[in-house]
């Protein structure tokens, strides 16, 4: 949303209130994992290259994110997420929006084609 729009790395959206322009162009991924409390805030990646699955054609510009948190080792559905509902349908909206990144240039996305960002 260009209200929200400034000078900083990412700027916060929530999908499920439909805030901004966007549009689902790719299937989601993972970005990473870790584990809290073992995890090695080094070995994070600030930068990274990903392969995404196209599912609509068009020219991708925003990456969008959200965190999942498992809180049961032993029970993997017991989660706490920003995850929008209308993209993943496995739990209820929240209060909480979720995080969007300007791509340094836009990608061509196709339906069906693996697309590298």
């Amino acid at each position: 949303p260009k209200e929200r729009s400034s000078s900083t790395l990412w700027i916060g959206v929530d999908l499920d209130k439909q805030e901004g322009e966007f549009r689902l162009l790719s299937e989601t991924v993972e970005l990473f994992s870790l584990e809290l409390g073992t995890a090695n805030v080094e070995e994070i990646p600030n930068r990274a290259t990903y392969r995404f699955q196209g599912k609509a054609a068009g020219k991708a510009n925003f990456v969008v994110w959200w965190f999942e948190a498992q809180l049961s080792p032993s029970d993997p559905s017991v989660v706490l997420t920003n995850a929008p509902n209308c993209i993943d349908a496995r739990h209820e909206a929240t209060c909480w929006g979720q995080a969007a990144a300007e791509l340094p240039s836009a990608a061509s996305v196709v339906a069906g084609e693996v697309v590298e960002i």
